[in-house]
């Protein structure tokens, strides 16, 4: 059971969880955190992100950094990267679980409502995937999250 055990062993190693403050997110912060990582949580709701690092840094004080992060916006993909190198000197795991929705129906959608979503969703993790795998030149793990709505058209398609 010890390698088992090791594999699961993140102390020092660092994390940046983009989207981190949502639903389906948070649990990973959480779980890097229960694990030894250290967790940078980036996500564009301040509300949700200062709940998300004060439920993380419960579980793990001092390992954990709230991050604003405009998924659309390289510029602030490049600042929460390195924010993260620059307070754990490392980053060991990428975890991209952005989402960009207009909230409204397909005739009511305009190019540029289109235009900021696809950026967010698409091209932003794009941009999280690069930065990250820039930073992880000795190693690393990079994981995308998507929504089952790729393969599934919603109502009333």
């Amino acid at each position: 059971m010890g390698k088992q055990a090791d594999m699961f062993d993140l102390t020092g190693r660092a994390a940046l969880v983009a989207g981190g403050a949502g639903y389906l997110a948070l649990p990973a912060c959480l779980t890097f955190a229960e694990h030894g990582a250290r967790v940078a949580i980036a996500d564009g709701d301040e509300g949700r992100l200062r709940a998300a690092v004060g439920e993380v840094e419960a579980a793990a004080p001092g390992r954990v950094l709230g991050l604003p992060l405009d998924a659309a916006d390289e510029g602030a993909i490049a600042r929460a990267v390195a924010r993260t190198l620059e307070r754990f000197g490392r980053l060991d795991v990428l975890l991209s679980a952005t989402y960009c929705s207009v909230g409204c129906a397909m005739e009511d959608l305009t190019a540029a409502d289109f235009d900021r979503a696809n950026r967010a969703n698409v091209t932003g993790a794009f941009l999280l995937a690069r930065a990250a795998a820039e930073a992880m030149r000795e190693g690393g793990s990079i994981i995308l999250y998507s929504s089952m709505y790729g393969l599934v058209a919603p109502d009333p398609w």
